[in-house]
């Protein structure tokens, strides 16, 4: 989805970012890396957020809170 539409991951100013149940959206754990003041990120029961928890270090020194529930396809751990 980031590549196709990359004006919809365009925010940079977003602090606080919450997707729930999106069955339908398609998207990577990479494209947090262009939130560059994110604080908070919480994301259940969406089946297609895909990736690697490893690649929120580059948000390691704004992110303070992460909640992810529920997606299958994500994967790894901040270690």
């Amino acid at each position: 989805l980031n590549g196709k539409y990359p004006y919809l991951f365009n925010f940079p100013l977003l602090q606080h970012l919450t997707v729930s149940n999106c069955g339908y959206l398609k998207w990577d754990l990479s494209v947090l890396a262009g939130f560059p003041l994110l604080k908070e990120f919480h994301c259940t029961r969406s089946q297609l957020l895909a990736g690697n928890i490893y690649s929120l270090r580059v948000r390691k020194d704004t992110l303070e809170r992460v909640t992810i529930e529920s997606c299958p396809q994500v994967e790894g751990n901040f270690m």
